[in-house]
């Protein structure tokens, strides 16, 4: 009904855009739709996730899918039909590009790209999407430098690091930090010696850790409420239950 792609894109109060709802309300049709009739993919939330920032954090792999995956010619043809009437609508004719290739660099106010969440929550399903869509998975996040593999080390998440080892193949094993440590001195730093283990087997340095300030208590802290409020203000947080939208006060 919307005369204009830009109507799409008109923010709440915590700068979440319809695409932003339909992610946290894990409806990858809606999501679909939204993006064929214009949508802005890019737009971001006032802690700056863009709506593929927000699948990935929970997991929602089917919503991933459908922010990433390129538009097939029945869906562009059908876009055509309904939405080809617009005046000025240049997302219809657009449509036969590749979907979010920037989409999955992007960092949010957190410096943390797609990849960084998706490795922190442990959904490797959706790193397994990110990474054959070309993300980066060397990708070093904007507060300390951490990449996927240095999270995985920072969980003890054994199946991550094995995925990372064994299916990427653009892995670097000495991809550095901000302070100068890669993934095996970390380990060596929490005294993860399982964690070390893998990674000297997988041909990664054994190089001791530089002098410095640095232990274990320089990595940030990890709870529950982190991740929670990556969503925003739970005032605001749009859940479903029983197929009825609701807020949690």
């Amino acid at each position: 009904m919307a005369p204009h792609p830009c109507l799409l894109n008109i923010q709440n109060d915590v700068a979440q855009t319809p695409l932003h709802l339909a992610a946290l309300t894990a409806q990858p049709t809606i999501l679909r739709m939204l993006l064929l009739a214009g949508a802005e993919p890019t737009v971001r939330d006032r802690h700056g996730n863009t709506p593929l920032h927000l699948s990935c954090i929970s997991g929602e792999k089917q919503c991933v899918r459908a922010l990433t995956e390129k538009f097939g010619a029945s869906e562009i043809h059908e876009a055509h039909r309904q939405y080809g009437h617009r005046s000025n609508d240049k997302s219809v004719s657009s449509l036969s590009y590749a979907r979010l290739p920037a989409d999955l660099e992007i960092r949010n106010y957190d410096g943390e790209r797609c990849v960084h969440l998706a490795a922190e929550a442990g959904h490797i399903d959706i790193l397994r999407i990110l990474v054959s869509h070309g993300a980066d998975i060397n990708a070093r996040e904007g507060k300390s430098g951490r990449t996927p593999l240095h999270i995985a080390i920072e969980y003890c998440n054994e199946d991550l690091a094995n995925f990372l080892l064994d299916e990427c193949e653009k892995l670097n094993l000495e991809t550095a930090t901000y302070a100068g440590l890669t993934a095996y001195q970390v380990a060596s730093i929490l005294n993860k010696s399982h964690m070390q283990n893998i990674l000297e087997k997988r041909g990664a340095e054994t190089l001791t850790p530089p002098d410095s300030d640095y232990d274990s208590s320089d990595i940030e802290d990890l709870d529950d409420t982190k991740m929670y409020d990556r969503f925003g203000d739970p005032r605001y947080f749009v859940s479903y239950n029983g197929g009825n939208p609701m807020t949690v006060a």
